[in-house]
């Protein structure tokens, strides 16, 4: 349906955003590369699991999985855009 044909394509507009993200960090050594390392792998996964659930007749444990990496993704997203206070001391 409608939702099927919306939720493909979403997630390479996510895998992009993410990988801009992971790219922007590249040089950085802090919490927020590895986490975008995480971001990365978890965005992969779930196009695993969407492709899986879409070809696979929606085998329960893809479902749940699916379901539990897209709660990861949105607490990784969470921590990434957690303000640090660099912003202010820049500012200062």
């Amino acid at each position: 349906g409608l939702a099927d044909d919306l939720h493909r394509p979403t997630s390479w507009l996510v895998l992009i955003l993410v990988l801009l993200t992971w790219n922007g960090l590249r040089d950085m050594e802090s919490p927020q590369r590895k986490l975008a390392h995480i971001a990365v792998g978890i965005t992969l996964a779930q196009m695993t699991l969407g492709l899986i659930l879409e070809n696979a007749g929606l085998p329960p444990v893809a479902q749940t999985l699916h379901l539990t990496g897209a709660a990861a993704l949105v607490c990784v997203a969470f921590c990434l855009g957690w303000p640090t206070g660099k912003a202010e001391k820049l500012s200062a």
